[in-house]
């Protein structure tokens, strides 16, 4: 775990696959992605996209087909290439509101199985 990682994280990671639409700033368009993880504060993903830490990004995240995506700003922590052009990366959420706060921590509570 890298130290801005550990020192950060505050919620417990859950292992869930949600799929994610990302726009990055200095990218030509959006991409697609989907979680490896997520907790209250951020998810990590895996994509083709690649990223650099510390880039903004902007990101929609479909936790059921019932109810909106979740729509947050958030920050590229870190980045990590995997082999076959893939990189593993995990943002920070900067602007989730009040209900999509409450609908994640449902959402991770009902559904996740803890990483730690």
């Amino acid at each position: 775990m890298r130290y801005e990682e550990q020192e950060h994280r505050r919620h417990g990671r859950f292992r869930r696959e949600a799929p994610a639409w990302l726009d990055f700033r200095d990218a030509p368009g959006p991409c697609d992605a989907t979680t490896l993880d997520l907790s209250r504060e951020g998810a990590s993903f895996q994509a083709r996209q690649q990223v650099r830490p510390r880039t903004p990004v902007i990101l929609r995240l479909m936790l059921d087909s019932q109810s909106p995506p979740i729509e947050a700003k958030a920050k590229v922590c870190w980045v990590a290439p995997r082999p076959g052009g893939v990189h593993e990366f995990g943002v920070r959420f900067l602007d989730l509101s009040e209900d999509e706060q409450a609908r994640l921590g449902l959402y991770l509570t009902d559904t996740g199985e803890t990483m730690h």
